[in-house]
């Protein structure tokens, strides 16, 4: 069995690439086979750590796929599509009318991003906050349980 982690974009320092780089950290240690993919992946990720998703493997139904949705993906439609267990993590799209008037791209990438939510129904998926789980209520998407992020203290403590 394999997990694999799949995200829009692993980026140095972001929320929800330290989310994902903290669960790849338990995934590993309890010596399971993974990996994470993303479509646009920051320099300073090892390629060890993290593929482009063109380069995911065959999956098999045993498999896992974490699937991290933040912002409109073609990973979102790809993983729609595939036969292994599927869990989605919902990071808080940011709602498309914040950017509306004045950022085009913003605005659909996020639009398309709670689209795309909508259209991932089957697996169970984790929300970070009570504000998520409102997100999703009012867009009348599934309803997930609230699960707080995981945080190293003492990695916060060493960025003050």
């Amino acid at each position: 069995m394999k997990i694999i982690q799949c995200l829009p974009c692993l980026t140095y320092g972001d929320a929800v690439g330290n989310d994902t780089l903290s669960l790849d950290s338990v995934i590993r240690e309890r010596k399971n086979q993974t990996h994470i993919y993303a479509e646009y992946i920051s320099p300073q990720i090892s390629d060890e750590l993290c593929s482009h998703f063109s380069k995911i493997l065959q999956l098999k139904n045993e498999d896992i796929i974490i699937s991290h949705v933040a912002v409109a993906s073609e990973l979102n439609n790809w993983i729609q599509n595939q036969k292994c267990r599927k869990v989605m993590i919902y990071h808080n799209i940011t709602p498309p009318e914040f950017f509306l008037d004045y950022h085009s791209v913003a605005y659909l990438a996020c639009k398309n991003g709670y689209d795309e939510v909508k259209k991932l129904p089957g697996h169970p998926h984790q929300l970070q906050s009570a504000f998520d789980a409102d997100a999703l209520g009012e867009r009348q998407t599934l309803c997930g349980r609230e699960l707080p992020v995981e945080c190293d203290n003492g990695e916060i403590a060493q960025a003050d």
